[in-house]
């Protein structure tokens, strides 16, 4: 979590309409290459800290439903 990036990605999640994203909504609004955004969105998938769904071709991020009070807190 100290990582900038990540911070940044879950701050777009968390503050979307849908608190959902794809990994190039996220390198769109942050201005990273989808590379660089699918390396820290994998870390934070490992960690718990996001969950992936896939909805037909795409593949949707949002925050673990038991870790989104914390994150929120995180991000205040």
């Amino acid at each position: 979590m100290a990582d900038p990036t990540r911070l940044q990605l879950l701050s777009v999640i968390v503050g979307s309409t849908e608190r959902r994203a794809t990994i190039g909504h996220l390198a769109d609004a942050l201005g990273l290459t989808q590379p660089t955004v699918t390396h820290h969105v994998r870390i934070l998938v490992e960690d718990g800290v996001l969950v992936r769904r896939p909805v037909g071709k795409f593949v949707w991020l949002s925050v673990a439903e038991d870790r989104a009070a914390s994150i929120a807190d995180l991000l205040r």
